[in-house]
């Protein structure tokens, strides 16, 4: 686990558990996209952003976003993306910026994952706020 953020936010960093570590990642129309060497994470969320793939075919490393990821089978990870698309993602060097992020997604024509759970959290945002939230949740008894 690191400690060094990978964003000038500190909320992405570089992690490498065992439990993904030398998966194999397929695309969409089957072919080998290369190895799973580590997930980008947002610790605060516990959630997993990007998985950071090793290709060897053209010996560098790219990060391929986690809500790619259709299934997980022993020693294999099925993303949703074609092959074509993978071998046009940029080389990963270590950090991210937002520019970064808005660029993987733009080139795999996907939503990034801030403006999808915007989509979750508006609603609530935009709710009037109350001088006693918790109890305004409460039923008469």
């Amino acid at each position: 686990m690191s400690d060094n953020p990978l964003n000038p936010a500190a909320s992405l960093y570089e992690e490498t558990p065992r439990d993904i570590w030398q998966c194999e990642l397929y695309s969409s129309d089957g072919h080998t996209l290369g190895h799973a060497v580590a997930q980008i994470v947002e610790r605060r969320l516990w959630t997993v952003r990007y998985l950071v793939v090793y290709n060897p075919t053209r010996a560098l490393r790219v990060l391929i976003p986690a809500s790619l990821v259709m299934g997980v089978e022993p020693g294999r990870i099925l993303c949703n993306i074609t092959a074509d698309e993978a071998l046009r993602l940029p080389e990963y060097k270590g950090h991210l910026s937002r520019m970064e992020e808005i660029a993987i997604h733009q080139l795999l024509k996907r939503v990034p994952y801030w403006e999808e759970e915007s989509r979750f959290l508006s609603p609530i945002s935009k709710a009037p706020r109350s001088s006693n939230p918790p109890f305004d949740l409460l039923e008469p008894l």
